[in-house]
Order: C-alpha cells, then structure tokens, then sequence
C-alpha cells in the first residue's frame, strides 16, 4: 500500500511546488536580517527561518490538504470499492496515508534545513557551529514528525466525508486554532501540542505552561486514537 501510495504521488504536479513552498519563510527570514544585521543571531534566524510560521500555520496547512486531497482522489474515482473488494485492510490504507503524510513534512523540513545551512553559511549570515547545526537538524525531524501526528484528526476527517472542501477548509482552521489555543492549554489539541513540544527547549520562547511528556503523549495518544476509530468507522460505511 505504501509503494502504491508513492507511485501515485508521482503523478501529482502539485508537490512540485513543495520545495518552493519550504523556501518561502527561509527567504524572508534572509531578505530581514540582510537589512537588520543588527537583530542577527544564529539560534535566531534558525528560530525564524525555520520554527516560527512554519510550524504554526505552513506545514500544519500544507499536511491538511495533501490528506485531504489523497483521499479525495480515490473517493472521486471510487477506488475504494474496489480496495475492498481485493480485500485492502482499513488500518492498513490509514496506515499508508499517514506515511505519505510523514514523508512530505519531513521533506520539506529537510529541503528548508537545508537550504537555510547551505545559504546562510555562503552568505556569511551564519557562523559554523556544528554543535547547534546538529541541535537544528534534530529539531526539524521532531517537528516534521510531531506535526505529521498532529495532523490525523484532518486525515481521518477525510476519509470519513466525501469531498474535499470541508477538510481542507478544516485544515486550515485547524492550523489556526492550534496557534491560539497553544497561548492558553497547549494540551487540548495536537496542533497545539505539537508546538509545545517543538519549542519547548528553544532559547527565549516562553509558553504558558511547562512541557510536561506525560499530557503531550496523552493529547496526541488520545486523539490518534479517537481519529482512528472515526475514520475507521467512517471507512466502514463505504
């Protein structure tokens, strides 16, 4: 399922554009500090070029379609009832979505980590400390991982509502909602969380309450859970 998945992904122009998009904030963040070399730091431009929007509103809207748009796809064609009747398990079409899904976040943090490394140090807007490019690195595959978790409650949406408006819209709604609820009870949601747990042992970033493993887990276990059997549910009645 999951080779499936990826041999389909060949075909869609629109992540032709996913390199672009991971350079848009990377960029900005260059074309700032290049007229405020004042303000400039390294953890700093990391943090902006890297941990700031891209965490809170453009990876977590981006992941959002693209489940929304892999489903959509299969159910326009009505390909499910034909996986259904090979038979395909539902846990495991679940499972090869969300692959896809981890995947791309995790390209695109690397396509941004890297290029943020590659163009800072030719440019001289950053010095070379192995010890924080390491940290930097680290930090980029924990917030492609965590905000690919973060974002099954979209995937199960669409799996379960044929369409692709309404979790698209939700995506988007999403992303939002787990900025400003982050300022309040990171917990309640995994967006939320999921910024929480990104930031929590970054320099000069002050969160409402303290990082705590045992909630973390328990959002995103709880809502992974909960997402699964909706979706499966909803899975079912196709």
């Amino acid at each position: 399922m999951v080779r499936v998945e990826f041999s389909k992904l060949r075909r869609w122009k629109l992540l032709r554009v996913l390199p672009l998009l991971s350079l848009v904030l990377p960029a900005i963040t260059f074309s700032y500090f290049a007229t405020h070399p004042d303000y400039l730091t390294d953890m700093g431009l990391y943090k902006q070029a890297l941990f700031s929007f891209n965490i809170f509103l453009i990876l977590p809207a981006i992941l959002g379609v693209l489940a929304s748009m892999l489903v959509y796809n299969e159910q326009r064609c009505e390909v499910l009832k034909q996986l259904w009747i090979i038979p395909v398990s539902k846990g495991g079409y679940l499972l090869a979505k969300w692959v896809v899904v981890l995947t791309v976040s995790l390209a695109f943090m690397m396509l941004a980590v890297g290029f943020t490394f590659a163009f800072g140090l030719a440019f001289g807007f950053l010095s070379w400390n192995g010890e924080m490019m390491a940290f930097v690195l680290y930090k980029g595959i924990e917030a492609a991982v965590l905000e690919a978790v973060a974002v099954i409650p979209i995937l199960a949406l669409a799996v379960s509502h044929k369409g692709y408006l309404l979790p698209c819209c939700a995506a988007i709604i999403y992303a939002f909602l787990g900025f400003i609820v982050a300022q309040t009870n990171p917990y309640l949601i995994p967006s939320a969380c999921a910024i929480l747990c990104i930031s929590r042992d970054l320099p000069n970033i002050i969160m409402p309450c303290a990082y705590q493993p045992f909630f973390a887990v328990l959002c995103f276990g709880g809502w992974a859970v909960a997402s699964g059997i909706y979706a499966y549910h909803g899975l079912s009645e196709k």
